[in-house]
């Protein structure tokens, strides 16, 4: 009897990368940070949520400016030193 074999090859799954992040008012007063994953074919990842709470806006802003790239996203240094010259 003849052996059939069958050709496999492993498919390289690519980790998901964020599309995207939401924030928006959570009811404790603070913020809610989704991370919204890139569909990439393969492998659907829910959201991921990080809720900060009220008076936490300096560590949102520090956690949205990394995942996004800013460099030195230390944003509470950087609200601190900017206070009063920002005009409205």
């Amino acid at each position: 009897m003849a052996e059939i074999k069958m050709a496999s090859r492993k498919i390289e799954e690519k980790p998901n990368k964020v599309h995207e992040l939401r924030i928006r008012k959570s009811d404790n007063g603070g913020h809610i940070v989704d991370h919204v994953y890139e569909n990439n074919g393969m492998n659907y990842k829910q959201p991921d949520q990080h809720v900060f709470g009220d008076g936490e806006g300096g560590e949102a802003l520090t956690h949205v400016g990394k995942w996004m790239g800013v460099p030195n996203a230390d944003m509470e240094k950087g609200e601190k030193e900017h206070k009063g010259k920002l005009k409205a």
